[in-house]
């Protein structure tokens, strides 16, 4: 009996060509837009330092201050500097204030330097401070050796392009791009709305007028609830896996290589919202009011799962991070992220449990306070 059901539901929602077509649609449609859209906001990190601007002027030409030039010359590319020479000390220091350069050197001699800043950019003149004083110590260090021991010069690199500092690279977690962002939460939010599916798999037969022949028939509750919702799941199934598919090939999503781990997250939350679905339709006999409160809980669940943007980016200590945690959206996506760009499974057993835990009891409850002969 339950396979009969399951047919005749299967049947049902493939003759609706075009609900199928736009839960597919759609979702493509919204991916595409959003990951457009919104590229600016996602990827790698930028941990590149920025180009420090130095304005620079020489009072006294002497040995000594000629060799600090030159090595300004020789260091501006290693180090991503870029030093200027001006003699208008009040235009610079107009330009200073205004931000345009990070400090600006007076240069007396080679025992005299001022250094002038902007606060905002204080950090940036420490940099040049350290990097003058780190100079002077190099120049001081060979002239005592010069001084106290010449032969001793030979072991010495006198050359004056920086050395000082050794740059290694350090790659960071990779992160997803917007279209990978939105490939996961569209798909998702595409599961969320299957609980229309599964409500109008119940609320289809009161319109149709065929509740009661249902309720007058000798199959059990058990039968016609679960062969409606295997039929749902599968209906949901094909299009979430066409989504998949093309998401990964046209889009180039990243979906990384454990595809098993996600579908089994996947699955759980189809077997979540399809209970959903069934289980307010069994509890709110008035279509509009059933539809209405749906409505506004998958927009509420995807939102607080991060599926129209992250909720990092209202800070990483929000409140809204507090309340998402009420949302199986938030434990889902959370763990198919966590699987592609971390290797980390610590997540998906939750994802799996607090999903499953929903649908049962929202299908077992319904059942409890029904009333005598009601399917």
């Amino acid at each position: 009996m339950i396979f009969r059901i399951m047919k005749k539901e299967l049947l049902q929602n493939f003759r609706d060509k075009q609900a199928m077509f736009w839960m597919i649609v759609f979702p493509i449609i919204m991916i595409f837009i959003l990951g457009n859209s919104l590229s600016a906001f996602f990827g790698q990190e930028d941990l590149s330092v920025p180009k420090t601007k130095v304005v620079y002027n020489i009072k006294e030409d002497t040995k000594e201050t000629k060799n600090l030039e030159k090595f300004f010359i020789d260091s501006k590319e290693s180090l991503n500097m870029e030093f200027v020479k001006n003699d208008d000390k009040d235009k610079i220091l107009s330009d200073i204030k205004l931000g345009k350069y990070d400090c600006y050197l007076e240069i007396k001699s080679d025992k005299d330097i001022a250094v002038y800043s902007n606060d905002i950019k204080n950090f940036n003149a420490s940099l040049i401070t350290n990097l003058i004083e780190t100079y002077v110590e190099k120049t001081n260090a060979i002239e005592s050796i010069k001084d106290k021991n010449p032969i001793g010069l030979r072991f010495v690199d006198a050359d004056s392009s920086v050395k000082f500092v050794k740059t290694k690279s350090l790659e960071s977690a990779k992160q997803p791009t917007s279209l990978d962002y939105y490939s996961v939460t569209m798909l998702t939010m595409t599961i969320l709305y299957s609980t229309l599916t599964g409500a109008m798999a119940v609320t289809g037969e009161r319109v149709r007028g065929t509740m009661n022949r249902i309720s007058c028939s000798p199959v059990s509750k058990f039968s016609v609830y679960t062969g409606k919702m295997i039929a749902c799941c599968i209906v949901v199934g094909i299009q979430v896996s066409l989504l998949f598919l093309f998401t990964k090939y046209m889009f180039d999503a990243n979906w990384g290589s454990d595809i098993t781990s996600i579908m089994l997250v996947l699955v759980s939350l189809i077997i979540f919202t399809v209970s959903l679905g069934m289980g307010f339709a069994r509890m709110f006999k008035n279509p509009n009011v059933m539809s209405t409160i749906i409505h506004m809980l998958i927009v509420l669940m995807n939102f607080l799962g991060g599926g129209y943007v992250p909720l990092d980016m209202f800070g990483k200590n929000n409140i809204l991070t507090v309340i998402a945690k009420i949302s199986p959206i938030k434990w889902t996506n959370e763990s198919i992220f966590n699987i592609i760009y971390g290797n980390d499974y610590s997540l998906v057993m939750t994802a799996v449990v607090i999903n499953l835990s929903l649908a049962a009891i929202l299908m077992i409850v319904p059942s409890i306070f029904s009333k005598k002969g009601e399917v």
